[in-house]
């Protein structure tokens, strides 16, 4: 799903369709601020232009599925304080920065 907020990259913000989009409407609904997200979705070219600026972006990210957040300054705080209830949660052992959230709901 594709929502009409652009990132820095100039990229929207896109979303897996179903339970993960679902759960970011309930987010956004519940007052989630979107100052501070710099990569959801990813496509190829996306994916490519991350590797050659010499980031470690990883070949089968969570990113490019569409069920994965970057998220620093108000959006981080929001999520690290509620996105688990929704679903959205730390990628457990990732270790490149603070801010990066895994669709992952409790079942």
């Amino acid at each position: 799903k594709e929502y009409p907020i652009v990132l820095e990259n100039g990229q929207p913000i896109r979303i897996a369709h179903g339970p993960a989009s679902n759960a970011f409407d309930k987010m956004l609904a519940d007052g989630m601020p979107t100052e501070g997200i710099t990569n959801v979705f990813r496509d190829e070219k996306e994916y490519q232009r991350l590797i050659k600026a010499g980031y470690g972006a990883a070949p089968n990210s969570y990113h490019n599925h569409g069920l994965a957040i970057d998220a620093h300054g108000a959006a981080g705080a929001w999520l690290h304080k509620n996105g688990a209830k929704y679903g959205w949660v730390q990628e457990p052992g990732y270790v490149g920065h603070g801010g990066h959230f895994i669709f992952k709901p409790s079942t």
